[in-house]
């Protein structure tokens, strides 16, 4: 579907301007380099139009942190989860893989974190221990 393409592409466009305020880069070179390199060949005020949702929070990009890749099952009941806790707006799934998570999952929406990773127990086990 192409709508989805469009969005994808925005989810990219905006991870990775995410990815460079973070890294401290403020540089325009650097957010025109992200939209070029996500945008070759796609019709630009598409992508644009769902970039502008995200901003504006009618979409919101759901980050998934996994050990390992989730499978289909799993990733079907995360999002009917979520969506079923999350009605305001829309939802874009972004999924990625960290061996730091050790098992379990993090899920982030800009500040708003759930953090049900193993990581994340042994630590809390060695600070009350």
């Amino acid at each position: 579907m192409a709508n989805d393409k469009y969005k994808t592409l925005a989810k990219d466009v905006y991870l990775d301007l995410k990815r460079f305020k973070k890294a401290g880069f403020e540089d325009s070179g650097l957010i025109l380099f992200s939209i070029i390199k996500n945008i070759q060949g796609s019709d630009i005020d598409k992508v644009f139009e769902e970039y502008k949702k995200i901003i504006t929070k009618e979409n919101l990009i759901i980050e998934v942190l996994s050990a390992t890749k989730l499978d289909d099952n799993q990733v079907s009941k995360l999002e009917s989860n979520v969506t079923k806790k999350i009605t305001n707006a829309g939802l874009i799934f972004h999924y990625s893989i960290d061996a730091k998570v050790k098992g379990g999952i993090v899920i982030r929406n800009n500040d708003d974190l759930i953090d049900m990773s193993m990581a994340t127990d042994i630590a809390n086990l060695k600070i009350n221990s």
